[in-house]
């Protein structure tokens, strides 16, 4: 961030006192989780290991997760390789069998899954011709009903014609 102008000599003070407390003008920045392990584990270089020293004896928080880290390391790891030992005694020694995964979609023959496809387009084709029928004899209905016709709303929701969709309706020809 960019100083802000040279206003007030109490926003310059503001200033300072957020940069210090941002620790912006630190010369050492907290390290990473990762960087804290290996330094537990005693995995780093000598000069970042003094590094990482120097900054822990500034901050105890840090310190006392470190040291937390390395009490619980050695025996976890103990622990693993108890499991990796009682693992490796149950499968014997000279099997290299690979026993391969199912290959998904391979069950069903071919022909079901035509069946599945054709079956869902002959529903989508029903729907839509049914869809499209209702929907042109309401159209012809609203418009019958606003020509000045005998026939109200009322018997019109309440009594629908008999034919289904208008096939049976032949008589008016």
């Amino acid at each position: 961030m960019t100083e802000p102008a040279p206003e007030t000599a109490h926003a310059r003070s503001m200033w300072e006192q957020w940069k210090m407390a941002s620790g912006a003008g630190a010369a050492e920045a907290l390290p990473d989780e990762l960087t804290l392990a290996a330094f537990a584990e005693g995995r780093l270089p000598e000069a970042e290991q003094a590094a990482i020293e120097r900054l822990l004896a500034l901050h105890p928080e840090l310190a006392d997760d470190v040291a937390f880290a390395r009490a619980a390391g050695p025996a976890e790891s103990a622990g693993l390789e108890t499991v990796i030992a009682r693992a490796s005694a149950l499968v014997p020694a000279g099997d290299d069998r690979v026993i391969p995964f199912r290959r998904p979609g391979t069950g069903a023959p071919r022909w079901q899954i035509a069946a599945r496809w054709s079956a869902l387009a002959a529903s989508i084709a029903l729907v839509s011709y049914l869809g499209f029928a209702l929907g042109s004899n309401a159209g012809s209905t609203l418009a019958s009903l606003g020509s000045g016709s005998s026939a109200s709303v009322g018997d019109e929701l309440l009594d629908p014609p008999s034919g289904l969709f208008g096939i049976g309706d032949t008589g008016s020809t």
